[in-house]
């Protein structure tokens, strides 16, 4: 009788715990699929130790602030940015409502936007 009791309750527990597991999951993939990184429409490339713009989307942000392709990213609010996935890790640290200062070279010419 004590070991039936025992068993119930372990499938009890065990099937609390797997429905548990399961809504977690769910909220979890809800959660990822409505979350986007900030983008300033620009697709950002090392190149020679640099971080370059390789394309300005037409309608982006990037275009909108006059960022063209090949300009090189120093900076961001005065965030160095020495590697292109720091990138949207600025921006987030920024904040969607926030401005972002780009310091961009182009041509040698270092100038903000």
């Amino acid at each position: 009788m004590l070991q039936e009791l025992k068993f119930q309750l372990s499938t009890a527990i065990l099937t609390i715990l797997t429905v548990a597991a399961a809504v977690s999951a769910s909220i979890n993939f809800t959660q990822q699929w409505s979350f986007h990184l900030p983008d300033d429409g620009v697709t950002w490339v090392d190149r020679d130790g640099r971080v370059q713009a390789l394309r300005v989307f037409p309608d982006g942000g990037g275009a909108n602030a006059g960022l063209r392709a090949g300009d090189v990213l120093r900076k961001i609010n005065a965030l160095p940015i020495a590697n292109a996935l720091y990138v949207p890790q600025a921006l987030a640290t920024i904040g969607v409502w926030n401005k972002a200062d780009y310091l961009v070279a182009r041509s040698g010419v270092e100038f903000k936007t």
